[in-house]
């Protein structure tokens, strides 16, 4: 995932999601089929996951708990 002024550009394996600022509801955890992962949702209700902060047990968990705050800061800093 990479943060810049505009948008949310999120990388996963078979596509790359550009999410603008304003349109970012926020950003949590989430569980799916006993998988962990970071999700954005946006106003108008889609869930996009992050592929690089998933897994069984969230291996990256501590990183992908940073990520979480920081948008989220970022987000009531607009």
């Amino acid at each position: 995932m990479t943060l810049t002024d505009d948008e949310l550009i999120i990388r996963n394996t078979f596509r790359t999601h550009r999410i603008k600022w304003q349109d970012v509801k926020e950003i949590d955890r989430d569980q799916m089929l006993n998988r962990e992962r970071v999700i954005v949702r946006t106003k108008d209700g889609r869930t996009v996951p992050c592929d690089s902060f998933s897994g069984l047990n969230l291996s990256n968990e501590r990183v992908g708990v940073k990520l979480i705050k920081a948008v989220n800061r970022r987000l009531v800093d607009r």
